[in-house]
């Protein structure tokens, strides 16, 4: 029997059963060695099956590799189609770029389980530790002017908080880029992209969704203003399963935005209700400055209208906001 058929086989009598399935009876079944059974289950672990080993009870089949979920759960013609998934990047954001550059299709998707060199707004660090999160990166070709291509983040924070709410968790939004419940951050989103003065070439849309707390986030201080879905829910959440309602939101919203010529104003009544940075007293930090102002509105174009302290109104399209005598992040 070839490698393939017996990894197929040994993987038929592990779904069969929800508990473990004992080494010998594998061996015995396809009369190979216990030695050949322990081969071929590391290279299903190495493929990206999830199979816990107990001494003296055999081997139990936790979940298929994070692709067939990821699959399974996908709505899309074109966002997800194409997936490139890792263990480990310096940046799922570096490598949608590098993929970008060299003519991959719309919609293709990055997924890390860690980032070494995750990368927030304004250069900041993005902490990205194994399997706490969702680390990802999608690659859009719009056609659409480079001056309105700042509109774009309303959309992907939209569909992330559609997505969170799918799967029961109420997110708010925090101007321009962050995703928070509790007072703390639960999500970020990076955008890059490459254009000349008229038109986009491409887009990447990074996001970085805090699935599960890390065991050393107390001593950590980059972690101190951040939650993880699992102290929001009482069931686990698998990031193949959000990550892929989050490219289903995203491509609807996106699809939804082409037949209105990317006017975004039919998303903004949602966006308002759930943006915790409008109509309060905020300080604004821009390029190295720091104002006091009152946040009134969000414009077509998803820049943010302030009040400043001096009764002078501006339209402000990037900087840091926070909330005036907050003691939380926002």
């Amino acid at each position: 029997m070839k490698s393939s058929a017996t990894r197929d086989s040994i993987l038929e009598m592990l779904r069969k059963k929800q508990s473990c399935v004992s080494g010998e009876y594998i061996a015995g079944e396809l009369a190979i060695s216990r030695a050949g059974v322990w081969k071929h289950i590391r290279a299903l672990k190495d493929s990206g099956y999830v199979i816990e080993s107990h001494k003296k009870q055999g081997y139990k089949l936790v979940s298929p590799p994070f692709s067939q979920r990821f699959a399974t759960g996908l709505e899309t013609a074109y966002i997800g189609r194409e997936l490139s998934y890792f263990e480990t990047v310096e940046s799922t954001n570096t490598i949608a770029k590098d993929m970008a550059s060299s003519g991959c299709g719309d919609g293709t998707v990055v997924i890390a389980k860690e980032q070494i060199g995750g990368k927030g707004r304004l250069g900041r660090q993005w902490v990205s530790p194994i399997d706490c999160g969702l680390y990802m990166s999608i690659v859009i070709r719009p056609e659409i002017a480079t001056s309105s291509a700042q509109k774009i983040s309303v959309p992907l924070i939209m569909s992330i908080v559609f997505a969170l709410e799918d799967i029961g968790v109420q997110a708010k939004i925090k101007w321009p880029n962050d995703v928070v419940c509790a007072g703390k951050k639960l999500c970020g989103i990076l955008m890059e992209m490459r254009a000349d003065m008229d038109s986009v070439e491409y887009i990447i849309l990074g996001i970085g969704l805090n699935i599960r707390t890390p065991a050393d986030a107390v001593c950590d201080p980059l972690l101190k203003d951040a939650i993880a879905l699992d102290k929001l829910k009482d069931e686990k959440t698998d990031e193949a399963v959000i990550a892929a309602g989050i490219c289903n939101r995203f491509e609807s919203t996106m699809e939804a935005l082409k037949c209105r010529d990317f006017d975004i104003g039919f998303l903004l009544d949602g966006y308002r209700k759930r943006c915790i940075t409008l109509d309060k007293d905020v300080f604004l930090e821009s390029n190295g400055q720091k104002h006091g102002a009152y946040a009134m509105d969000i414009d077509e174009n998803g820049a943010l209208i302030i009040k400043k302290d001096d009764g002078t109104m501006q339209k402000v399209l990037a900087g840091d906001v926070s909330v005036r005598g907050s003691k939380t992040y926002v």
